[in-house]
């Protein structure tokens, strides 16, 4: 077993964070006791910041991205879906009836921006927007009617398949979402970092 005293540190997007991040950990912790792996969770612009800066050793961010000073490796590929409230009238309804609020991350968050475009591309650009900081109290909010969401499909079936919420899917362009490890590729990875990118190879 390899051992070596290192922390590395690891940014990611809210939904890897509450959901993903745990596993990784058990996983990574069972093969390299001997290094702590530090999460840390921020909006897509401020992780490839953090990486760029030294901040960070690697994040989790959505594709694409293109520059020559990081590296990526796919992780997952992900179909989003639109929330409702069950108890709301169906989507076709409630787009018609404007104006329509949506339940969303602050700015700069992936999901928050897909939802504005998918909006956009319905001609819709007046809507009311509140904005949480996690992703329970999304989807509380979208349970109790207050608003539309969107939000990885394998979270809502996995995580929320009992509660009141109506799923609808979206076009390849919208609905599809990379996932992608990133690292910076002007020096060489410390073996802990090395040992966590393996995990993706």
């Amino acid at each position: 077993m390899l051992t070596f005293a290192r922390i590395c540190k690891v940014g990611c997007i809210e939904t890897t964070m509450a959901l993903k991040a745990p596993d990784i950990l058990n996983y990574f912790q069972d093969r390299y006791p001997d290094v702590d792996l530090e999460f840390r969770s921020e909006m897509r612009n401020s992780l490839i910041s953090e990486v760029m800066n030294y901040n960070l050793d690697a994040a989790f961010i959505s594709a694409p991205i293109n520059s020559k000073a990081i590296s990526q490796i796919k992780v997952k590929e992900e179909q989003l879906v639109i929330l409702t409230s069950s108890n709301s009238p169906k989507l076709e309804e409630m787009l018609a009836n404007q104006p329509i609020n949506i339940v969303v991350f602050g700015e700069g968050c992936i999901f928050r921006t897909r939802i504005e475009s998918w909006l956009s591309s319905k001609g819709i650009i007046h809507y009311k927007s509140t904005v949480l900081n996690s992703i329970e109290g999304i989807v509380n909010f979208v349970e109790s009617g207050i608003g539309i969401s969107i939000l990885p499909e394998e979270v809502v079936s996995n995580y929320y398949s009992g509660r009141k919420i109506s799923t609808y899917g979206l076009n390849k362009e919208v609905g599809t979402m990379n996932t992608v490890l990133i690292y910076r590729n002007n020096e060489s990875p410390s073996r802990a970092l090395k040992a966590f990118i393996d995990m993706y190879l």
